[in-house]
């Protein structure tokens, strides 16, 4: 007995046999329910109500929207018909008022030509000048505009509270023997060795634009950025940001070291009135005993002289005589 006849027998010594045929009916029928027979679909194909329509009928849609042109095939400016100038107002409301004169009809009582005026005044937004029985009367200016008050200058009061709570912080970038380093500079820091400095930062200048420095007795500066601050002998130097200034520093026998002082800021910080008189008496640790070390030179004494620190402001000024 092959396969087949023994699956036969066993279907039927089971009673699986409908449930074998329902599924050989089902896998005969649903193709041919699914596909629909020729006839049909012929028939459909051929019905010319409800034939597809071409590639090139559909891309045209039965309302058309027409906008503007992408490119104007006309050169020249373009002019709104809606939007007229204001002299044009004034001269067609001059006219309005000369045509109703001549005809005899007040615009007083809603004429014809005085809507229009309205209306084109309302259009344009220019303002409608007002009737006169006088058809050659010219057309009142548009009233000035009205200045505006000056605002109040604040009280020195005011100014003095504003600098009680502010102090002035510079940043600098020195550049020396063995790297770079960027940092904060309190008061009388100093750039280079202590014993023999290359300069001192004193502080902002008055103006609140420079950081001055003073020179070390055995240093000289080199480079064009900077201001000289006291003229006699350039010592005292000040340097806003973005200035670098060179620095040579003399040493035992004919060495040297150079130094290159950068500043990258010189900004006013707001801060608590007794936050800020704390930090415009801020002093670098050793900057008093530099100051007076390099004070014993006569020429840094001399410009250290013509400077005065304010503890009130945080500004370095100079005084009036040499």
């Amino acid at each position: 007995m092959n396969p087949v006849q023994r699956l036969i027998a066993d279907l039927v010594k089971k009673k699986l046999w409908p449930v074998a045929l329902v599924l050989v009916t089902s896998a005969v029928a649903i193709p041919l329910l699914i596909g629909g027979g020729g006839g049909d679909a012929g028939s459909e194909a051929t019905d010319p109500s409800i034939a597809p329509a071409p590639a090139a009928l559909e891309a045209t849609s039965a309302v058309e929207l027409v906008g503007p042109p992408a490119v104007r095939s006309r050169p020249g400016a373009v002019r709104d018909p809606f939007r007229r100038k204001k002299t044009d107002d004034a001269k067609s409301g001059s006219g309005s008022s000369s045509s109703s004169g001549g005809s005899g009809t007040s615009s007083a009582k809603g004429s014809p030509a005085r809507s229009d005026a309205k209306s084109g005044a309302a259009t344009s937004g220019a303002k409608q000048p007002g009737s006169s029985s006088n058809p050659t009367a010219a057309a009142p200016k548009p009233a000035a505009p009205t200045p505006k008050a000056a605002a109040p200058k604040p009280p020195s009061g005011s100014l003095t509270a504003t600098v009680a709570r502010s102090a002035y912080q510079t940043v600098a970038r020195t550049t020396r023997p063995g790297g770079d380093r960027e940092r904060p500079l309190k008061r009388l820091s100093v750039v280079g060795n202590a014993a023999n400095p290359a300069v001192q930062f004193l502080g902002v200048g008055d103006d609140g634009e420079y950081a001055i420095f003073v020179l070390g007795p055995k240093a000289t500066a080199s480079g064009d950025d900077g201001a000289c601050v006291v003229v006699e002998g350039c010592r005292v130097i000040g340097l806003r940001r973005g200035d670098k200034l060179g620095v040579d520093v003399a040493g035992a026998g004919d060495s040297s070291r150079h130094y290159e002082i950068e500043v990258i800021r010189v900004r006013r910080l707001r801060m608590a009135a007794t936050q800020a008189t704390a930090w415009r008496k801020r002093v670098d640790p050793i900057g008093r005993e530099v100051q007076s070390t390099i004070g014993e030179d006569v020429a840094t004494a001399a410009a250290l002289g013509r400077l005065r620190y304010s503890t009130s402001t945080g500004t370095i000024g100079l005084t009036n005589a040499p």
